[in-house]
């Protein structure tokens, strides 16, 4: 968006205007508008990191971070935080690449 897009500010009411309630629910909604980008940020990385780590494309290794985030109960973004923030794959993302090698690990075949 271009500056000139942008509405000017004599034609924005004042914030004396607006309905205290409805300034309440903005704020409310840029909070959680605010912590949904965030923790998609946070996903974003995770699938990165487990696409390197594995050598899966992208698409996959989000489907290998929501399947072991289900299968072990826990949400996406928690998985997705450890996996960014600790040096080694979480236990229950190795269970998954285990349980399914191939399916994320093609080059992998079951004895």
């Amino acid at each position: 968006m271009t500056a000139s897009a942008l509405p000017d500010e004599s034609s924005m009411p004042s914030l004396d205007a607006v309905d205290p309630g409805e300034l309440v629910a903005l704020r409310e909604r840029t909070a959680q508008l605010q912590v949904a980008l965030e923790s998609r940020i946070v996903i974003e990385q995770a699938k990165g990191i487990l696409a390197e780590r594995y050598r899966l494309a992208v698409d996959v290794a989000f489907e290998l971070l929501r399947l072991s985030a289900r299968s072990s109960r826990v949400r996406i973004h928690e998985l997705a935080q450890r996996i960014v923030s600790e040096p080694r794959t979480p236990a229950e993302l190795e269970r998954q690449l285990d349980l399914h090698a191939p399916r994320f690990r093609p080059d992998v075949h079951p004895a």
